[in-house]
């Protein structure tokens, strides 16, 4: 049975440990310049149950939604038999937990991947997949975020579009990763070769443009829980620019350079929403409310 094995010393995976825990502490600092602790707690207290209740709602459907985005990667890549889509929903809400519980928001597509090892054919195979699944699900998000901010006219962000870009072209680059594999596979030495073999091509268009679509879908879902969320303390906001740019302190959140995303998720939201008529100290409560609806999410 293939197994997970360490590829770094315990003393780099304590250095990089703690290289987050800097960042997230460095990330919640600054975010306590702009929005006072005291402030802050006001209003984190003026969050309702029901918005609450309603984003929890919303983030069970968008994990639905993306186990959905996930059973379509694996028939794109030739997957004859899938897990059930009631299976692939319950990886999700575990990897969840993982991604929220352990450093680095990659532990829980660790989790997914070696769960699905034998449906993929291989272990390789099965990274491959939920690399794509990450890629497809933040390119995305992204291209939420690109159009929502394009279309309000409201923020002008060459640097969104440059990550829209790299995300999309890194998208591109894995789906046709497998292509270049099997060619130079033959000349490398067998256990690498054998492990480029592994991967899976894409041999079904039509499945990797509902996972696309599907992707879409998934995000939107996630841009509507912060989007409830954030108006809910900011009710005067300009609601389509803060659905615009909610993707956009996601993705910053998906680096996995912090806790959970813990700071620099909520460094984002204090940097951008405030262009969308939301004062720092409710962009950073709507940020941690979005974090303590998924933690509630986590725990089903």
């Amino acid at each position: 049975m293939p197994s997970i094995r360490a590829t770094t010393s315990p003393r780099r995976r304590a250095a990089w440990v703690a290289l987050q825990l800097a960042v997230t502490a460095a990330a919640l600092a600054w975010t306590l310049t702009r929005a006072p602790l005291a402030e802050l707690g006001a209003a984190l207290g003026r969050v309702r149950a029901a918005p609450l209740a309603l984003a929890v709602g919303l983030c069970l459907l968008h994990l639905a939604v993306a186990a959905a985005r996930w059973r379509f990667v694996l028939r794109a890549c030739g997957v004859a038999i899938s897990p059930s889509l009631f299976s692939l929903f319950r990886l999700h809400l575990v990897g969840l937990f993982y991604n929220l519980a352990l450093p680095g928001s990659v532990a829980g597509d660790l989790v997914r991947a070696h769960a699905t090892r034998q449906t993929a054919g291989s272990l390789v195979a099965a990274y491959y997949v939920v690399a794509f699944d990450r890629a497809l699900g933040l390119s995305a998000m992204l291209v939420l975020a690109a159009c929502g901010v394009l279309a309000t006219g409201a923020v002008r962000a060459p640097a969104l579009l440059a990550g829209v870009l790299v995300a999309l072209v890194l998208a591109i680059a894995l789906g046709l990763a497998p292509i270049g594999a099997h060619r130079v596979a033959p000349r490398l030495p067998e256990r690498i070769g054998s492990s480029l073999r592994a991967l899976p091509r894409v041999t079904r268009p039509l499945s990797m443009g509902l996972a696309a679509c599907t992707a879409l879908a998934a995000q939107g879902l996630v841009a509507a829980m912060g989007w409830l969320l954030v108006t809910e303390l900011a009710p005067a906001a300009n609601g389509v620019l803060v659905f615009a740019l909610v993707p956009v302190g996601l993705a910053a959140a998906h680096l996995p350079v912090a806790i959970a995303g813990l700071g620099v998720r909520e460094a984002a939201f204090v940097a951008l929403l405030p262009s969308a008529g939301v004062a720092p100290p409710e962009a950073a409560a709507g940020s941690l409310a979005l974090l303590g609806a998924q933690l509630v999410t986590a725990a089903f």
